[in-house]
Formats: structure tokens, C-alpha cells, sequence
């Protein structure tokens, strides 16, 4: 999944973060959704 947060700095942009974990797993999501991050993307892999 993809997470962002905008940076506090004067100039507003975005940082982005790259986790491999389970897509579903409401602690996962809880735990980045308190330290800020803001779910953007979810990639599935089949293989």
C-alpha cells in the first residue's frame, strides 16, 4: 500500500511511503493512521 503525509515544512508538499504488509489489516492502517499517514494506494501482487 501507498501511504502520504504532508510535511509540516513552510512549503506544503507530499511524502510518500511504501509499505509491503497485508492490505486489510485494520492495525496496520490504524497504527500509520496515528502517526499521521494518509492511505492513498493499494497494489495487489499475484504470483
Amino acid at each position: 500500500m501507498k501511504v502520504r503525509s504532508q510535511t509540516q515544512a513552510p512549503v506544503q508538499a507530499w511524502e510518500y511511503l511504501v509499505v509491503t504488509t497485508e492490505a486489510e489489516s485494520a492495525a496496520v492502517l490504524a497504527e500509520y493512521g496515528a502517526q499521521g499517514w494518509e492511505l492513498v494506494t493499494v497494489v495487489r501482487e499475484f504470483g
